[in-house]
């Protein structure tokens, strides 16, 4: 019975690997129009192709949503304290702990 049980959990696994490279191969060509941003993005220390592909999905290429690098630097902090399931979140002001508005690009 064990044995079956292990079975069923790797067949989880591989069909998890296999979702998980196909949403890979989505992201790729959805990024393929910004792939010069993108390797630009990555240079940057600590950041790698897989960050800097989150950065332009969630603030865009140009990052018009935010009017100043202030406020793009106050929304990753705010993104940053959500993350974190600790003390810094609770100590949050109630505005910033509310769903921020969707982007437009």
């Amino acid at each position: 019975m064990h044995r079956e049980m292990l079975g069923l959990q790797l067949e989880r696994l591989q069909l998890i690997d296999t979702q998980i490279a196909k949403l890979n191969g989505m992201i790729a060509q959805a990024m393929k129009p910004h792939q010069e941003a993108v390797m630009r993005l990555a240079e940057v220390p600590g950041l790698g192709v897989d960050s800097a592909q989150e950065v332009i999905a969630e603030v865009g290429v140009q990052a018009s949503t935010f009017p100043s690098a202030a406020e793009l630097t106050s929304w990753r902090l705010v993104q940053n304290a959500r993350s974190r399931p600790n003390s810094e979140t609770a100590s949050l002001h109630p505005e910033c702990k509310r769903p921020l508005p969707p982007t437009h690009d």
